[in-house]
């Protein structure tokens, strides 16, 4: 049954939910890319053994979940509205986060 909101506007919401959502995805990517490096960076210097198979894994691991992340970002960019409304409302998150540093920083 569809739910009638009373206090969730979607309308006013849905940009600004859709872009804090692709950046955390965005963020997400960029921390799986820089896993990965590491522990490309160490295979090369590892024994064989316990610790060098678990990183072996953990790479396999980040590989993968890069494949899903990158398949989530692609899907939310495609329900995106104009860059021009992103860049606005990107910009509008920027202001509301510098204002409650701010008002945690005045308290």
């Amino acid at each position: 049954m569809p739910i009638n909101y009373k206090a969730f506007k979607p309308d006013k919401a849905a940009n600004k939910i859709k872009i804090e959502y692709l950046e955390a995805q965005e963020r997400d990517h960029w921390v799986h890319q820089l896993n990965k490096a590491r522990y490309e960076t160490m295979l090369p210097t590892l024994s064989d053994g316990v610790f060098k198979n678990r990183v072996l894994q953990l790479l396999a691991e980040t590989n993968s979940r890069i494949e899903e992340v990158e398949a989530i970002v692609i899907a939310t960019q495609s329900t995106l509205p104009t860059q021009d409304i992103v860049d606005e409302v990107v910009a509008e998150i920027a202001l509301e986060r510098e204002e409650e540093k701010l008002a945690r920083r005045t308290k």
